[in-house]
């Protein structure tokens, strides 16, 4: 059976899946580290609610999804530009995350 590999995630999107076997275009198998992280149990809760809430397959995808978000902070940050949300009522609130 051919094995998996993961295109890298270039534009913030889904990685693209492609087996090994070379059917699909050609492309580079991304190298990949296995990390182990232990959290408080409130922590897990709140990884177990956000996999619930989003219909996430694991608890990896939970945290992969995470990241993207907080890169995506990072870098309208480190831009000098804002976040704004839109409330039901019409009026706008800047967003604001402190960075340590």
């Amino acid at each position: 059976m051919p094995k998996r590999v993961r295109d890298g995630d270039k534009d913030g999107g889904q990685p693209e899946a492609r087996d090994s076997t070379g059917t699909e275009p050609a492309a580079a198998a991304v190298l990949t580290k296995r990390i182990q992280v232990d959290v408080p149990l409130a922590i897990f809760e709140i990884l177990a609610d956000l996999k619930r809430r989003t219909f996430a397959s694991s608890y990896s995808d939970v945290f992969r999804n995470s990241l993207r978000l907080y890169r995506w902070y990072v870098r309208v940050w480190e831009a000098k530009e804002r976040i704004q949300v839109i409330k039901k009522d019409g009026s706008v609130k800047d967003v604001e995350m402190i960075l340590l």
